[in-house]
């Protein structure tokens, strides 16, 4: 092999140990288009609360706390924008069984209610998954919509970084199967396939010969089959590049899906508390701040040049506004009057 060979699969290796970071971004944003397109066709839909609600918790449940905050925010901002008012909204409704919220939920409050229904409905196998694309298979069999998880397979195929996607399903009549996807990012030109086998547990197996490859573009289904019709199992798949000069190799993790989604349980009464914002406008802004504190809030002070006083002059939010606790409340004062604000001087 030349000098300048020897060059080009070095400088790909190197490339390769970056794959990981950035292959996270391209999946957050084929996620994003995914879930976006799918609920709101879903929501357009169905008028059922229940089954909207149902719906929502089994996306969130399907993620890690902090993706399934995320993808309610997403949510809740895209009603906003078509007018539903958020709380009426898909991702906004009854996100506590019968509870309702007319504003958004601040990540703590979101992460109280999260974490009650992971234990209320603990029992799952569905939710107890950690794979990445376990709710790309628990969306795949929600919603049937072929359009819409083709495009995702496309979206993650176009992946600039080399790296392996597979997630889990199930047809109409619930067979079980895998689909794998290898998007070959800057080893297009050099790796258009990779080698690809299964680690399955006891009970489940995949229907895969010996030697299998997987090409660059739709990527390939394979069928399984599982003694647990009514628990979601999890697969491994591994990938490899045949071109033995690249030391490359992946494992993810994909989710089988049960045969029927859970009904899902909500907890009762949940209350998610609220804080009154008191009347600051015209109180000393060191009381104020007091004040703010001692409701479990918190003051960001804001200095208006053009005025000379210690006192409040504006506050936002405006007083009355229900907020969440540690909430900051933005408090609008003067310039200190004991301070001297020297001019420059001409001579």
């Amino acid at each position: 092999m030349t000098i300048a060979r020897k060059l080009k699969y070095l400088l790909l290796t190197i490339a390769l140990w970056h794959t990981q970071i950035y292959a996270e971004s391209q999946m957050e944003q084929c996620n994003k288009v995914l879930e976006g397109d799918l609920f709101n066709k879903i929501s357009s839909n169905t008028s059922d609360e229940s089954s909207l609600n149902q719906l929502a918790w089994q996306k969130y449940l399907s993620m890690n706390e902090q993706e399934a905050y995320n993808s309610y925010k997403r949510q809740y901002e895209s009603s906003k924008e078509q007018d539903t008012g958020g709380s009426g909204s898909y991702a906004g409704i009854s996100l506590a069984g019968h509870h309702k919220y007319g504003r958004k939920l601040e990540e703590n409050e979101f992460s109280e209610v999260y974490n009650k229904m992971k234990s209320l409905n603990s029992g799952s196998s569905l939710f107890q998954s950690n794979a990445r694309t376990a709710h790309v298979s628990n969306l795949s069999v929600q919603t049937r919509d072929e359009a819409s998880i083709k495009a995702w397979e496309t979206c993650v195929s176009k992946d600039p970084q080399p790296g392996l996607y597979a997630y889990g399903s199930r047809d109409e009549a619930g067979n079980p199967f895998l689909k794998v996807i290898w998007a070959p990012g800057n080893f297009a030109g050099i790796a258009p396939s990779v080698n690809v086998d299964f680690v399955a547990p006891p009970g489940v197996a995949v229907k895969a010969e010996k030697d299998i490859r997987v090409s660059v573009g739709g990527g390939k289904a394979f069928a399984a089959t599982t003694n647990e019709v009514e628990k979601a199992v999890e697969v491994y798949v591994n990938a490899s590049v045949p071109d033995p000069r690249l030391a490359f190799n992946d494992t993810q993790k994909a989710v089988i899906p049960p045969k029927h989604l859970p009904e899902l349980k909500f907890p009762e009464n949940v209350v998610i508390p609220s804080v009154l914002v008191p009347n600051l406008v015209g109180k000393p802004t060191v009381l104020a701040e007091v004040l703010l504190r001692k409701a479990g809030l918190v003051p960001k002070k804001l200095i208006d040049d053009s005025t000379v006083t210690l006192s409040v002059i504006n506050q936002d939010p405006p007083s009355g506004t229900h907020v969440s606790h540690g909430s900051i409340v933005q408090l609008t004062t003067g310039k200190d009057p004991g301070v001297r604000h020297l001019r420059g001087t001409h001579h």
